[in-house]
Formats: C-alpha cells, sequence, structure tokens
C-alpha cells in the first residue's frame, strides 16, 4: 500500500503543501513559511498537540488506517496461503513415497498391538466373570451345607437331651439298686492327686518359711531348706489322710452330724461276724451315691473342708510360719488368703476321698504306710544319709505324700495284685539317732 494511497483515504491526498504550514499567517505577517516536521520549538508544537480537533481528527485517522490494513490482510491472505499450500503440496508429490508407506506399515502395526491387547483384556474380563460365577455357586453351596449341618446339629442336640434324660433315669435305678461303675478312670484319680500334691507344696512354700521352727522329734532341723518344705508337706498329707480317707474317718458326703453317725454305724456293723463286707462296701457305695445327690451343690462338703483347714491343720502349721512382727491388718489379709487356699486343698482331698468310696473297684492313697510301697515308684524328696529303699530297710523312711493304688483281680481288690499309679514321695534315714 503506497503513501498517496494512504493519505487519498483519509481525504488529503500528499503534495508538497503537507510539508509546510498552512500559508494564510505567513502570507499576511510577510513571514517565510517554516517546515512542519522537526522545526517547531518544543513549546509550539505542544501547543499544536493541544488542539482538539487535531487530536480527534487524528484518532480518525487511525482507525480508518487500521480498518484499510485489515481489509487488505482478508482480501490477500487467502490467495497467499492457497499458493504456499499448493507448492508445497507439488513439492511433496515431487518426493518418493517410501517412507509414506513405511509410517503406514508402521501404524498398521501399532494397531495389530492394540487389538491383541485387547483381545488379552476381554478373555482376562471373562475368565474373571467365570471365577465369579464358581465363586458364587461354591457359596451358595456352602451356605447349604451350613444351613444343613446347623440342622443336624438341632436334631443332635436333641437326641443328646434325650439320652441325658434316659442316662439319669437308669443312674436312678443304678443307685436304688447300689450298682455303681466297676471303675473309676485312673487317669483322672492320677491328675487328681496329682494337682492335690502341687497345691500343698505351693502353700507350704508360700506360708511356712521359718527354718527355725522347733519341732518335737529331731529330723526337721537336719533337713536341707528344701526338704524341710516336704517334711511340712507331710504334715499337710497326715491331717488330710486321717480326716478324709482313714477306715475311721470314711467320708460320706454328708453334713458334719450325719457323717458322723454313719461313719459309727459302718465301724459297728462292719466288725460283726455275720454281715458280709461285700454287703457293707455295696451299701457304702449305694450311700455315698446318695450324699452326691443330696448335696449336689457340695454345700456340706466345703463346709467340712473349711472346718477342717482353719480347726484342724492351721493349727499344725503354725509353729512353721515367719515371726516377723506384721501389722494387724496385713496380718488378718495374709491369714485369710491363706486359710481360703488351705481350705481349696481340703475340698480337693474330700472329692478324691468321696470318688474312692463310691467305687467297687478299691482305691487307697498309700500314706499310713501300712501299704507295701514298690521301690520302683519310690521318688526321694530328702535324706539324713541312706541312699534307697534297699538301705532304709523296714520303716528307715518318712512318707511325704503317698502314692495311689488301685485293686487287682477279677473283684478289683487291694489284697489281689494292686497296680501302683502314681510314686510315693519319701524322705530317706536314718531318724533313730539323736
Amino acid at each position: 500500500m503506497s503513501r498517496n494511497h494512504i493519505f487519498a483515504l483519509i481525504g488529503h491526498p500528499f503534495d508538497d503543501t503537507w510539508r509546510m504550514e498552512p500559508t494564510s499567517f505567513a502570507a499576511r505577517s510577510g513571514e517565510r513559511a517554516r517546515p512542519l516536521f522537526h522545526t517547531r520549538s518544543r513549546s509550539s508544537y505542544g501547543e499544536r498537540n493541544s488542539d482538539p480537533d487535531l487530536t480527534r481528527h487524528m484518532s480518525i485517522t487511525r482507525d480508518n488506517v487500521s480498518n484499510v490494513i485489515k481489509q487488505e490482510l482478508s482480501a490477500n491472505l487467502a490467495p497467499f496461503l492457497g499458493e504456499i499450500e499448493a507448492k508445497v503440496l507439488s513439492v511433496l508429490e515431487t518426493q518418493p513415497q517410501p517412507s509414506s508407506i513405511k509410517r503406514v506399515t508402521t501404524d498398521k502395526t501399532i494397531t495389530g498391538r492394540d487389538r491383541d491387547r485387547e483381545n488379552d483384556h476381554i478373555a482376562r474380563i471373562e475368565h474373571l466373570e467365570m471365577k465369579v460365577q464358581i465363586t458364587a455357586s461354591e457359596k451358595e453351596a456352602q451356605d447349604e451345607m451350613i444351613v444343613n449341618a446347623n440342622n443336624e446339629k438341632m436334631l443332635l442336640n436333641q437326641k443328646l437331651r434325650t439320652a441325658e434324660k434316659k442316662a439319669k433315669k437308669l443312674e436312678s435305678i443304678l443307685l436304688q439298686a447300689g450298682l455303681a461303675p466297676t471303675g473309676l478312670d485312673d487317669d483322672k484319680v492320677y491328675k487328681g492327686f496329682e494337682t492335690l500334691r502341687f497345691s500343698i507344696l505351693q502353700l507350704v512354700k508360700q506360708i511356712c518359711t521359718n527354718r527355725n521352727a522347733t519341732v518335737k522329734d529331731n529330723i526337721y532341723s537336719k533337713l536341707s531348706d528344701e526338704a524341710k518344705d516336704y517334711y511340712v508337706m507331710a504334715i499337710v498329707a497326715n491331717a488330710l489322710y486321717k480326716h478324709c480317707f482313714s477306715h475311721e474317718k470314711i467320708y460320706f458326703g454328708f453334713d458334719q452330724t450325719a457323717d458322723n453317725f454313719l461313719v459309727q454305724f459302718y465301724s459297728n456293723v462292719s466288725n460283726h461276724s455275720k454281715v458280709s463286707q461285700q454287703d457293707m462296701a455295696d451299701w457304702r457305695i449305694r450311700t455315698c451315691l446318695l450324699s452326691q445327690s443330696w448335696d449336689d451343690s457340695g454345700h456340706y462338703l466345703r463346709l467340712k473342708a473349711k472346718d477342717l483347714a482353719e480347726n484342724i491343720i492351721w493349727k499344725k502349721l503354725n509353729p512353721f510360719m515367719p515371726n516377723a512382727r506384721l501389722g494387724l491388718m496385713d496380718k488378718n489379709v495374709v491369714q485369710k488368703d491363706a486359710k481360703e487356699k488351705l481350705a481349696g486343698i481340703c475340698e480337693q482331698a474330700l472329692r478324691l476321698a468321696l470318688m474312692f468310696n463310691s467305687s467297687k473297684v478299691e482305691y487307697t492313697w498309700a500314706h499310713d504306710g501300712q501299704v507295701e510301697l514298690d521301690p520302683a515308684r519310690v521318688q526321694p524328696v530328702g535324706s539324713l544319709g541312706y541312699k534307697n529303699m534297699q538301705e532304709c530297710g523296714e520303716g528307715a523312711y518318712m512318707v511325704v505324700f503317698g502314692g495311689v493304688v488301685k485293686g487287682g483281680g477279677v473283684q478289683g481288690k487291694l489284697a489281689e495284685d494292686p497296680t501302683h499309679l502314681s510314686d510315693t514321695l519319701v524322705i530317706f534315714g536314718p531318724f533313730g539317732e539323736e
């Protein structure tokens, strides 16, 4: 676009008159015309720029120029771009084609990979859906099995309740007829006495810590500290045997008054020459079984255990208790705890005695020294010199805690091939020397 063209658009053709100031004033004043550009002083130029009409005229001129340029670009740009595109296409057509062929081939290869990957995903999804279906089927089958199992459990529980009722009825018949099981569970008997032995020893170690106790015999002072614990343990075991297991103190399981009467009655009748010992044994078994039905809660058994612990055995342990001065409250707390544990031990012993007295097969706690011991079932827990039963001979040992012996033979009598179910703990002598 030429300069003349632009000035023509704004209404003022370009000529030499634009180079000079208007001549009207110059002609009147007789002055020579001055150039328009770069000749005015700074102050006079500022005065012209401050003319409002000129400013508006210049703004209109600028807008017209901008619009003309946009129109020219719009009219001429499209053909120009078309020519460039035509030339580019002509150049591309003259170039060799291997690159384009290679590009197309590459595109096909990528498409194939994508298709394979998509197929793999589809196959995996189908596999997972199949697994879900299988899992759902298995869960449904398991739910059905659980329902069936619950139904079977209900039926079994119902049958069990029916069987228990029949068993109780049969037990009642056995009680009335005096027919009890022919023997006890040997493992249960063994574990019962092992628990009793452990409980006694733990209590002795807890409360009987006075190693300098004064004892009538000369054995205690000669023993080691560990053997002294077993010596005190023997004192507790002796009392339990005397009041629970001995023939003079048979425990029938009733209250104190009834038991005292039954013990006296049993002793008197058993000593009668015309009374069968088997009949007395059957009567004893039947009576003990009846007491278990009568005192099914064990109330009277616990009362007897408490009386035995506090009024008999506790007094025997006093010399072995520490002399340390404790506050009254502390002493009462310690004694209360110890007496409760001792009562629990007595309760264990009474239950074991009642088991023995309810069995047709004879059992005994070999603690009184009257049962001949098997040397192979003797366990020494202390010694004053002897090393084995052969050296001890007859009576030169002290039974600490007797073993359990079960009767043998057809009738289960202790006199017929007895069996030792547990070891007997002993302290070897000699004891006769002062």
